[in-house]
């Protein structure tokens, strides 16, 4: 399994101080958090900077970021802005040489109709991933936040949209921290859905119980494990808590490759 840390926590320093960052660790990997200074994507266009061009880190993921987008929107105006921006971001990552696109279905309003926002959620997931798989990326669904802010927060729900989906391209993207908090284990997401399973985020692996490192090291199928740092804990000085978590994570991890 390879290793691969966000950008996210170092949101105020520049992409080039990432990779030094990254390089100093040893890692080879990066996950791309889709947020300024270090790309600008909208549903108008994007722009990356040359100095990520150029970076010599092997990014495996690009995840964007939501702003005021979301797949469960239900205002047709903001259904159309969502769309396009997906689309600008996978035509970002393809651009960059990225094949890997994480999502999450998360902000719909409260008071909105659930039907309405389950099924635009999984018709813009279906969508995107027909977009995606026209130009060879494939999306992964990452479970987040609670049942009334998401469409899919644990490893029923998420299974439900794999499956109206119906996309091939489309796999399942497990959150460690928010399987704990849900009561579930790595067995069970892997009994359940096996090799649609292909990459693990890991929220806070300084909380990271061995029963659920040891549930990783046995999830064959998975190719990646994305690091998140909890950026507003860590943003005075990312790089300190990001060696604390290797020191938490090496030894507990099986086959984990920097």
């Amino acid at each position: 399994m390879k290793l691969c840390y966000s950008s996210r926590p170092y949101a105020l320093y520049s992409w080039n101080y990432f990779e030094a960052k990254q390089k100093a660790f040893g890692i080879k990997n990066a996950e791309l958090f889709g947020g300024t200074p270090h790309i600008w994507v909208d549903h108008i266009g994007y722009t990356i900077p040359e100095e990520l061009k150029s970076s010599s880190l092997d990014l495996m993921m690009y995840t964007p970021k939501p702003y005021n987008y979301s797949f469960c929107a239900v205002d047709p105006d903001q259904i159309q802005k969502t769309s396009d921006y997906y689309r600008n971001c996978v035509d970002a990552a393809g651009e960059l040489g990225i094949r890997e696109l994480s999502v999450t279905l998360t902000g719909g309003c409260l008071d909105a109709p659930e039907r309405a926002k389950h099924e635009n959620a999984v018709s813009q997931l279906r969508s995107l991933a027909s977009y995606a798989e026209s130009r060879g990326i494939n999306l992964h669904l990452a479970p987040s936040g609670r049942q009334a802010e998401s469409e899919a927060f644990d490893l029923k729900s998420v299974c439900t949209i794999l499956e109206e989906a119906g996309a091939a391209n489309v796999f399942a993207m497990p959150d460690i921290t928010a399987m704990a908090g849900q009561g579930e284990t790595p067995e069970q997401w892997a009994d359940r859905l096996g090799d649609r399973i292909r990459s693990i985020r890991v929220s806070d692996t300084e909380t990271l119980p061995e029963k659920y490192a040891e549930g990783i090291s046995r999830m064959k199928s998975v190719s990646a494990v994305y690091i998140g740092l909890r950026s507003d804990d860590y943003w005075d000085d990312p790089g300190k808590w990001e060696a604390l978590s290797l020191e938490h994570i090496r030894p507990v991890v099986e086959d984990i490759v920097i």
